[in-house]
């Protein structure tokens, strides 16, 4: 019986995390968008300050780019931090159905 305690004991704790972690997932999937948002708004404006300024319609997308590095290093890594996030959800939601398993067979036994 005691196993079957434990079992119930560490499917509480998952439960608990995947909560935690949904809040978690909030928050990231904000900074995603906000990350997103400003990477999108300076490329216009360096796009439209290197046309303002006369250089080649082929060059400007590029330099516009290279202006914005930063906020495509921050843009990349939020979303990979995202995608990390449900990586550790998947792998909780995996632990808490092997529990179920678990305790469906003690039950049973």
């Amino acid at each position: 019986m005691s196993e079957a305690i434990e079992t119930a004991r560490n499917m509480k704790k998952v439960i608990k995390r995947l909560a935690e972690e949904k809040e978690n997932l909030e928050q990231l999937g904000q900074a995603k968008a906000d990350a997103m948002c400003e990477y999108d708004k300076l490329r216009g404006v360096r796009e439209l300050v290197h046309k303002d300024a006369g250089m080649s319609v082929t060059l400007v997308p590029g330099q516009a780019k290279k202006d914005c590095a930063e906020l495509l290093r921050d843009k990349v890594v939020a979303e990979e931090r995202l995608k990390a996030k449900y990586c550790v959800i998947d792998i909780l939601k995996s632990q808490l159905n092997a529990y179920q398993s678990i305790n469906r067979h003690l039950s049973v036994s």
